[in-house]
């Protein structure tokens, strides 16, 4: 039998927005699925984290789906706690240790190698990265 990864230690790749958008998200089943996305549990350092970080920087590409109330409130309700960080190139080289998952939120400007390192560590601690992009280039 497939086995697919651990709780944390991955990547999740969604290349549509609308997924999480308020339509989408008065959808039971999607709340369950953001609430998996987020609540899990697992082994390493970030398993235990209480927060959750949507970055909207980097300039995206929101055009007014950044807010997504439906979705945060789903992770709110799970127990954790919803941060935006507007970063731009270089900021995601120390994540605090209290971040179980980030939200890459539609991304223009491309990751540095050194955020690309930071974030595996990330993953490698047992956190979870899910880039939500519609311009694969960043991805």
């Amino acid at each position: 039998a497939e086995q697919g990864p651990p709780p944390g230690r991955d990547i999740a790749v969604f290349n549509d927005v609308n997924l999480f958008d308020d339509f989408a998200m008065a959808d039971p089943d999607n709340q369950r699925f953001v609430r998996n996305l987020v609540a899990f549990s697992g082994t390493g350092p970030r398993s235990a984290g209480t927060q959750v970080w949507f970055d909207v920087g980097r300039p995206n590409a929101c055009f007014g789906n950044c807010t997504v109330p439906l979705m945060r409130s789903t992770i709110v309700a799970a127990g954790l706690t919803v941060s935006d960080v507007n970063s731009n190139a270089g900021a995601f080289t120390a994540i605090p240790s209290t971040v179980k998952a980030i939200f890459l939120w539609l991304p223009t400007l491309a990751y540095t190698t050194a955020e690309v390192n930071a974030l595996k560590q990330f993953a490698s601690e047992g956190g979870r990265v899910v880039f939500v992009g519609e311009h694969e280039g960043y991805y």
